[in-house]
C-alpha cells in the first residue's frame, strides 16, 4: 500500500552505549537534539538528504566502472569510506541500526518480521521534527510499516501486491514521481532497492518460459525468474489435472515451488515431488515438467489462488555471473535517481548518503546467500557521502560502521546528533580514530549464534554454539583464509576480553528476542526471499 503515516512527534532517545566508547577513549557525538510537538519551519538553506540502500550489495561489487558506471561517478564526487561494515547481514536488523543508530541489543531488532518498537526514535522522525519533509520508496517486504520502519516518514510507498519484492524501474519510476513533485520545505527521501538480492536475476534476462494447464487447456504463462505469481483459478467441484509444462525444452532444470493447499481445495503430487522439512509442511517443489491433481472438495466452483514461484537451477558461478548482472541493473536505476536530482537542479543543496545493508556470500566459505555468515562478503558493504558545499571527496581507510551513519548525518545537515547515539561523525574531531565494530546473527533467522569484533584491521569470529574462534588480519588475508587465533594467541585474547565485556552489557539491558509470530502469507513472501531455509 502507500500510506502517509504521521508517528506521534517527540524524540524518544537511548542509553549511552558508554563501554564501546570506553575501549577507544573517545567521545562519540555532540551533546544536542530536543524535540518539538510540532513541524518548525526548516532553514531554506539546510540541505536535502537522499538516503540510496542497495539491499544485498556487496562493497566488492563497486569499482568497475564498466559494470557500475553510475556508482563509480558518484564514488568519485564523495567521501568514501572503504572499511564500512553492517551490524546484521539480514535487512531487517540493519535497517532498524541505519536509521536508528543503535545496536541491535538496542533497537531490539535482531530478526526479519520483528517490529521496530515506537520508543526507537529514527532519522525521519528527528528530520521531520526539524521540518524536514519526509518520504520513503522501499522494495522489499520486510520493511513494510507494520515493521515500524515507517516511523517518522509522512510518505511511505510500500506497494506489495504480488510478493515482497519490487523491480528497481519500479522504485525509481515512484521516487522520480515524487521529487518532481515535491516543492517547498527541505526533504529527507529514503530510497530502497533490492535488485542483488535473491532470486538473482535482472529482468530483462530471456528466462526459460512454462505454461500452466488445467485439464489441458492453459490458465496461465509464466517465466522462470524466481519471482511469485498468483494463477486465479475457478475450480469446479471434483478432481482437476494441473500441468507446468516448459514452452521450449531447456538444458537448464527448471525448479517449481510455492504450492500450498487452502480447504476446501486440496493437492495431491505423485512421483517427483519433495518437500523440504517438516517445517514447511504443504510446500512442495518439483522440476519441469511437473503435473499434480487439485481437488475442489466443496459442492460449488471455487476461486482459489495458486502461488508459483519457478526458476533456474543455477550453478554458484552461475549465480555470481547473476548477481553482477543485477548490479549493473540497478546502478542503471540510480543513475536515473541522480539525474533526476540533477534535473531539478538541487543537487548542490542535497546530501547524497549511499550503502547497503548487508552483501552477499558468492560461493566463499562454502556459501551463497546471506544471514548465516560474518565474513568480509556478507558485512562488508559500501558508503558514500557527497554533498559538494561540505564533503571533500576522497577515500579513508578508517574501519567504520552503520552506527556512524545517523551521526554524521545529522551535523552535515546543520543538527546536533544526540549523546545517546553511540557511532561518531566520520567527519568530526574523531574520525580517524580506530574503534571496534561488533557484528553478529542471531537464530532463529541465522542457523548459528556468531558474534564477531573488527579491530585494528583484525577480525575476531566467536562461535557461540560451538565455543571456537577464528581470527584473521583482513589485509594481507582478505579472503578470511588463514586463521590465526592460535598463532596471534595474546591477540585472541584480548579481542575475546574486548567482545565479552561489550556483549556483556549489551545482553543485560536488551529485551528478550521475540520470534514473530508470523501469518501464512508471510511465511510464503519470507520463504520466496530465501529467508526461511
Amino acid at each position: 500500500m502507500r500510506a502517509r503515516v504521521r508517528p506521534a512527534a517527540g524524540t524518544r532517545g537511548g542509553s549511552l552505549w558508554s563501554l564501546l566508547l570506553a575501549l577507544s577513549g573517545l567521545a562519540c557525538a555532540v551533546p544536542g537534539g530536543c524535540s518539538r510537538e510540532e513541524r518548525p519551519a526548516a532553514p531554506a538553506t539546510r540541505p536535502n538528504l537522499l538516503l540510496v540502500v542497495v539491499d544485498t550489495l556487496r562493497a566488492d561489487a563497486l569499482g568497475d566502472v564498466a559494470r557500475a558506471p553510475h556508482l563509480d561517478r558518484l564514488a568519485v564526487e564523495s567521501a568514501v569510506f572503504r572499511n564500512a561494515l553492517a551490524l546484521v547481514p539480514a535487512t531487517g536488523p540493519s535497517h532498524a541500526s541505519l536509521f536508528t543508530g543503535q545496536t541491535p541489543w538496542r533497537h531490539g531488532v535482531r530478526l526479519n518480521s520483528q517490529k521496530l518498537p515506537q520508543e526507537a526514535t529514527t532519522l525521519a522522525e528527528r528530520l521531520r521534527d526539524e521540518g524536514y519533509e519526509t518520504a520513503a520508496v522501499v522494495s522489499l517486504g520486510v520493511l513494510r510499516s507494520q515493521y515500524g520502519f515507517a516511523q517518522g516518514f509522512e510518505f511511505y510507498d510500500e506497494q506489495f501486491p504480488q510478493q515482497w519484492f519490487r523491480l528497481g524501474e519500479e522504485i525509481t519510476d515512484h521516487a522520480v514521481a515524487w521529487l518532481r513533485d515535491h516543492t517547498g520545505a527541505p526533504f529527507f527521501l529514503f530510497v530502497h532497492y533490492s535488485d542483488p538480492h535473491e532470486p538473482y536475476g535482472r529482468p530483462d534476462l530471456p528466462y526459460p518460459e512454462f505454461r500452466v494447464l488445467l485439464d489441458g487447456t492453459e490458465v496461465a504463462h509464466g517465466r522462470t525468474d524466481g519471482l511469485r505469481r498468483a494463477v486465479e483459478l475457478d475450480l469446479p467441484p471434483g478432481a482437476h489435472d494441473l500441468e507446468l509444462v516448459p514452452v521450449r525444452p531447456s538444458e537448464r532444470r527448471l525448479l517449481f515451488r510455492g504450492i500450498k493447499d487452502r480447504p476446501p481445495v486440496r493437492i495431491e503430487f505423485g512421483d517427483g515431488w519433495q518437500q523440504p522439512a517438516a517445517k514447511d509442511e504443504g510446500i512442495y517443489s518439483a522440476t519441469l515438467p511437473a503435473a499434480f491433481r487439485i481437488i475442489n472438495e466443496s459442492a460449488e466452483t471455487t476461486r482459489s489462488e495458486l502461488p508459483i514461484f519457478a526458476k533456474e537451477a543455477l550453478s554458484i558461478s552461475e549465480a555470481a555471473d547473476r548477481y553482477r548482472g543485477e548490479v549493473n541493473y540497478v546502478d542503471a536505476q540510480v543513475g536515473r535517481l541522480l539525474a533526476a536530482v540533477e534535473s531539478k537542479g538541487i543537487s548542490g543543496q542535497t546530501l547524497v548518503v549511499f550503502t547497503s545493508d548487508h552483501g552477499e556470500a558468492l560461493g566463499e566459505h562454502g556459501h551463497l546467500g546471506h544471514i548465516n555468515q560474518l565474513y568480509q562478503p556478507l558485512v562488508h558493504v559500501p558508503l558514500m557521502f557527497r554533498l559538494p558545499t561540505a564533503v571533500r571527496p576522497g577515500v579513508r581507510a578508517v574501519y567504520v560502521s552503520h552506527l556512524d551513519v545517523v551521526p554524521t548525518i545529522l551535523p552535515l545537515l546543520g543538527l546536533t546528533a544526540p549523546i545517546s547515539l553511540p557511532g561518531r561523525d566520520l567527519f568530526g574531531a574523531a574520525a580517524k580514530s580506530e574503534r571496534p565494530v561488533v557484528a553478529a546473527t542471531f537464530p532463529p533467522l541465522a542457523r548459528q549464534n556468531l558474534r564477531s569484533l573488527t579491530l585494528d584491521g583484525f577480525r575476531l569470529i566467536r562461535h557461540g554454539d560451538s565455543g571456537a574462534n577464528e581470527l584473521f588480519h583482513l589485509a594481507e588475508d582478505p579472503g578470511e583464509l588463514r586463521d590465526l587465533s592460535a598463532v596471534e594467541d595474546d591477540r585472541t585474547r584480548r579481542y575475546l576480553s574486548i567482545l565479552e565485556r561489550f556483549l556483556a552489557q549489551a545482553e543485560e539491558s536488551a529485551s528478550p528476542l521475540e520470534t514473530p509470530k508470523l501469518t501464512e502469507e508471510e511465511h510464503e513472501h519470507l520463504r520466496a526471499l530465501g529467508y526461511l531455509q
